[in-house]
């Protein structure tokens, strides 16, 4: 592990040696700098957390690879990878690890993530020691803050994907939480539950770190966005479009995101319901947007993003990985699934009629060269050219180029999923649906019927945003969506990268 941590400590700082450091990582951002130079003011600070937060938006993370491919293709949510699929996914779809396309691509993940972890852990390090440089207390509370949550962001994630079952596992596993920075520093391997209550302690210091200091207690997204009605421009830049920051509330959320992972089903409900409830200048801090902004054509749902990250390079490389060239897409190599599991699987017994994720953000006209249609996802489809123009480009940044990492969907469904009181379901579901253009008219009779609703939507809601994956993992599906090959414990634990000192599961004894 030491071995490990070295190499991504020197890549963080080497700037001018990216050649001898590709494969931890793939995006050095430019505004790194060495490490003596970096905090020896404000800026140096900021560029810092900068650096995090372009490094998470990199392909090999949540770009792509944790969002929109790898991920989903362990959810087999995708169309089975055929003979011309790139061989990883088809590794992938079948939760094949032991293979040197798989070892190669779980390194650059593992590598990626423990990256932005020690970007993180040197902002807070230097934070503590030389935070007198920023003069103003809030600014400093903000910078440490954030700093906290991107590594417990990072280091749940390393749990979700590295980790043992959240729930009654037969095998257990010890992952590294690294806090510290340097060469000769070894990050401790912490078993699951040690593991989690570090991650709780840094929530609890991101969020005590935030409040009273996150301007988004005080202006809404659109707001520090210098979109809407009431644009406002605050003396410190850094601090608007807090909406690309783990801001507080994405804390809360985060927080509402661990507690349902790992069985925690009150402290779940009552983050989740904070957020729903929450107030800015007396107003709800964020509604649910799928009626607006569909009907927008904005299909990642920008206006309830509690946490995204700003993605200027979507146009790039998205559309041929979803829509194919010009529209024309092949079901083998594009991510499109089939009609039959789009209307006899993944909406059946749904209104399609009204329902506007079924109506809008699938394109069920795809077809290949022969005209078999292959349903294709918008999502993060935009046409760049009709937001040149100067008035058009706030809403370029901060509607269309983006990866939604938490939205206020997800807060209702685990606020449906975790509350004892039926009636507060029904009313939670029918104003989340309501949202899609759907009027629900019945009633659930049982909260276990809620969880299956729960689970059909968690499917609908969330594609492309690599949240399937762990949610059959919490909940241990035997049977995904879309295969009838059941799932395994191992199946749910990517192994280590081979470099790691210490081997992946344990058996319980």
């Amino acid at each position: 592990m030491k071995k490990f941590f070295s190499i991504i400590f020197i890549c963080v700082l080497a700037v001018g040696s990216l050649s001898s450091c590709n494969d931890w990582l793939d995006v050095q951002p430019q505004s790194q700098q060495r490490e003596k130079d970096m905090f020896k003011s404000y800026e140096g600070f900021k560029s810092a957390l900068v650096g995090c937060y372009s490094s998470m938006a990199s392909a090999t993370l949540y770009g792509e690879r944790l969002t929109i491919s790898d991920i989903e293709y362990l959810a087999c949510l995708w169309n089975e990878p055929g003979k011309n699929t790139g061989v990883l996914w088809q590794h992938l779809y079948k939760h094949d690890y032991k293979n040197q396309p798989v070892e190669d691509d779980v390194k650059r993940i593992y590598g990626g993530l423990y990256n932005v972890i020690a970007q993180a852990n040197m902002v807070i390090k230097h934070a503590e020691t030389e935070g007198s440089v920023i003069a103003d207390a809030k600014s400093r509370n903000v910078i440490m803050g954030e700093a906290y949550a991107i590594r417990a962001f990072c280091h749940f994630d390393v749990l979700r994907l590295f980790g043992q079952l959240p729930q009654n596992p037969k095998k257990k596993v010890m992952l590294p939480y690294s806090q510290g920075t340097g060469i000769n520093y070894t990050a401790p391997y912490l078993d699951y539950e040690q593991f989690v209550a570090q991650l709780e302690k840094d929530l609890e210091q991101a969020e005590k770190l935030l409040a009273g200091s996150d301007p988004i207690q005080e202006y809404n997204y659109d707001a520090l966005n210098k979109m809407g009605d009431n644009p406002v421009t605050l003396d410190d830049e850094y601090m608007q479009f807090r909406q690309f920051r783990i801001n507080y509330f994405a804390v809360h959320a985060i927080k509402a995101r661990l507690y349902l992972y790992i069985g925690k089903l009150d402290k779940a409900y009552k983050e989740a319901r904070y957020i729903i409830d929450a107030k800015v200048a007396g107003e709800p801090f964020m509604k649910l947007s799928g009626v607006k902004d569909i009907s927008n054509r904005l299909y990642t749902l920008p206006n309830e993003c509690i946490f995204a990250l700003s993605n200027n390079r979507l146009d790039k490389y998205v559309p041929d990985l979803l829509q194919g060239y010009n529209g024309r897409v092949d079901g083998e190599t594009n991510l499109v699934i089939t009609n039959e599991m789009l209307n006899k699987v993944l909406y059946d017994g749904a209104n399609t009629t009204s329902d506007n994720r079924y109506i809008s953000i699938w394109n069920r006209m795809s077809a290949d060269v022969t005209g078999h249609k292959y349903p294709s996802l918008l999502k993060y489809s935009y046409n760049i050219n009709e937001y040149q123009r100067p008035a058009m480009l706030s809403k370029l940044m901060t509607k269309l180029q983006l990866m939604p990492l938490i939205r206020l969907s997800e807060m209702y469904l685990i606020a449906m999923e975790t509350t004892k009181d039926l009636s507060e379901t029904n009313a939670l579901y029918k104003t989340y649906m309501a949202s899609h253009n759907v009027n629900v008219s019945k009633n659930f009779t049982s909260l276990d019927e809620v969880k299956a609703e729960v689970m059909k939507d968690y499917h609908r809601e969330f594609y492309a945003e690599g949240v399937m994956f762990y949610t059959y993992k919490r909940t241990f599906t035997k049977r995904l969506l879309f295969t009838s090959k059941p799932m395994t414990e191992d199946n749910y634990i990517l192994p280590l990268p081979i470099t790691e000192a210490n081997t992946n599961t344990k058996p319980v004894k």
